[in-house]
């Protein structure tokens, strides 16, 4: 009987929705006959709305948070899908007062003046990402602690051995999430951090701080695959350039946090007051892996969008299910390089 750990995907932005859905979809093909409903592994995708003055006008719910459960663009399987919303006036009301909190390191240079603007997702700036999270933190890591403790629940054991598709499976006593985003993008540069940190927290209380039982890795796609056929995002160079800024930024973030520790902020300090917080989460992130087009994985060259999230999701289909992978996993823990 093969041991399994068993495995959140999470997907911040646009981004991310589109890698774990490919996995999803990849994993249910190849194990499944295509059933996507293998009870050890969650999919969870978190997204942005930036919300323009005539967007909020016409909103007759203000509901902070939106479950989405039919989205299913271009014949992709559904994932889960928390929406958090932010408006410019929540942004400038955070920019009044910028040593509540860091917000003032995820706003790249000129970005204040196009404020009003608004977009796609959080249109490409952090600090749209990184209010969306801290608004409405409780709510989204409620979620992700309900799905944990769901994993590693009694109910899973039970629809594994009365499903014969997964008969042939047991679960493993450990967890890894696996975050998929960009950091060039506003909402993976908002929330990936912070969302590691989260998880990291949640796990902790979950294994009782034994930190060789799970693992937390991101996985970032490089500003390149937004030139990639089928998603041509960056083609011009002032918004590849832009792409790119947020990137860099978001690399000394973390090299920052993971050297010295994410200093937790009040939203952070304020859900997990009664769980013994310390000042500072250490150790909060396995390794961050990098995805460009630019590669060559078994001679076949990476040409388009979407040809990048097929390799994508037969890696990770590939460390999720097969046992021989724990190894792998095991030898690039920490290495955030």
């Amino acid at each position: 009987m093969a041991k399994i750990i068993p495995t959140i995907f999470v997907g911040l932005g646009g981004t991310g929705f589109y890698a774990i859905s490919q996995i999803k979809k990849t994993i249910g093909k190849k194990y499944f006959d295509g059933d996507t409903g293998f009870p050890l592994n969650a999919y969870l995708a978190v997204d942005t709305e930036f919300l323009t003055a005539d967007k909020v006008s016409k909103m007759k719910d203000r509901e902070e948070l939106n479950f989405v459960t039919t989205f299913d663009p271009d014949n992709i399987v559904d994932a889960e899908r928390i929406e958090t919303r932010v408006t410019p006036g929540d942004v400038k009301s955070k920019l009044k007062n910028p040593n509540a909190t860091h917000y003032g390191d995820f706003i790249p240079s000129g970005a204040a003046e196009h404020i009003e603007v608004g977009g796609d997702g959080a249109s490409g700036i952090g600090l749209v990402g990184k209010i969306a999270l801290a608004d409405n933190f409780t709510k989204v890591a409620n979620r992700l602690k309900t799905l944990i403790q769901e994993l590693m629940g009694h109910d899973v054991m039970n629809r594994l051995s009365s499903n014969s598709k997964y008969s042939k499976y047991s679960r493993e006593g450990r967890m890894n999430i696996f975050i998929f985003c960009s950091f060039g993008g506003g909402t993976g540069k908002g929330m990936a951090l912070v969302f590691s940190a989260m998880a990291k927290e949640l796990l902790d209380r979950q294994f009782s701080n034994q930190r060789d039982r799970y693992n937390v890795s991101v996985i970032n796609y490089l500003p390149d695959c937004f030139k990639a056929r089928g998603r041509s995002l960056a083609n011009d160079n002032s918004t590849f350039q832009y792409i790119l800024k947020n990137q860099y930024a978001t690399y000394k973030e973390f090299d920052w946090c993971v050297t010295n520790g994410y200093e937790n902020e009040e939203f952070f300090r304020k859900y997990f007051k009664k769980g013994g917080l310390k000042p500072k989460t250490e150790n909060f992130v396995n390794s961050i892996y990098n995805i460009s087009p630019k590669l060559e994985m078994g001679g076949r060259e990476i040409s388009s969008y979407g040809a990048i999230n097929d390799v994508v999701a037969d890696v990770f289909s590939f460390l999720t299910m097969n046992e021989d992978a724990k190894e792998i996993l095991q030898s690039a823990s920490n290495d955030t390089s």
